[in-house]
């Protein structure tokens, strides 16, 4: 994971950057805020992790057969962010997309497995607000790790692979009040594109559906 903190510093050291060269920056002037969100990860195309799996396994002197895996997991995200525009604002991330359990079966046996994706992501937040209701976009890029792991000694380890790959959404906070804070619930979808890598554990975008609270301090 340091490898990942440290990409994903030099990602917010590079929209960060951009922001605050856009005319009418209001840095210094900010509504910081911490954000956690829950929800549900969808692998797009299910079958390329299913497809590595069987190769990991095939390569490892075994006979694969057809793999099945589940499309879908719960996730979360926590993050931090604030506005560095009248109309934009950043935000860091750091999202776990997900375990997909997979079932193979390997020289007649059934083995299990799983396929793992985190992704810790910098973005850019356009925005506009209406009333209590800020609708904003999302446009960043993202850090990610996969691993894919087979038990029953299939595979000596977990094969894990890692990259860049950009990540979009769209989103909506509705301010509940004031609480000491100001508190927001948010809503949001959320895409991240080629996680993972198609030689080692296979690459699917990644769907998220989110409901999460926002502080604002």
């Amino acid at each position: 994971m340091a490898a990942c903190g440290k990409e994903a510093a030099r990602l917010g050291t590079a929209l960060l950057g951009f922001c605050l060269l856009q005319p009418g920056s209001v840095f210094g002037e900010t509504l910081p805020w911490l954000v956690v969100t829950g929800g549900n990860a969808e692998l797009l195309d299910s079958g390329a992790p299913a497809r590595a799996a069987a190769d990991l396994a095939t390569a490892a002197g075994g006979s694969a057969g057809a793999v099945a895996i589940d499309d879908s997991d719960r996730s979360w995200t926590v993050g931090f962010g604030y506005d560095t525009h009248r109309f934009v604002a950043v935000e860091f991330a750091y999202s776990d997309l997900g375990r997909f359990p997979l079932t193979l079966p390997v020289n007649g046996s059934p083995i299990g497995g799983e396929f793992q994706a985190r992704t810790a992501t910098a973005a850019m937040l356009p925005y506009t607000d209406l009333g209590g209701v800020r609708l904003f976009g999302r446009l960043g890029l993202g850090y990610w790790e996969t691993e894919t792991r087979l038990a029953g000694g299939v595979i000596a380890a977990p094969i894990e692979d890692n990259g860049t790959s950009p990540v979009y959404g769209l989103g909506a906070d509705f301010t509940l009040g004031r609480y000491g804070y100001r508190w927001k619930a948010r809503l949001e979808w959320s895409r991240h594109l080629d996680v993972g890598e198609t030689a080692t554990t296979g690459r699917s975008d990644v769907e998220r559906f989110s409901l999460g609270l926002v502080v604002e301090y």
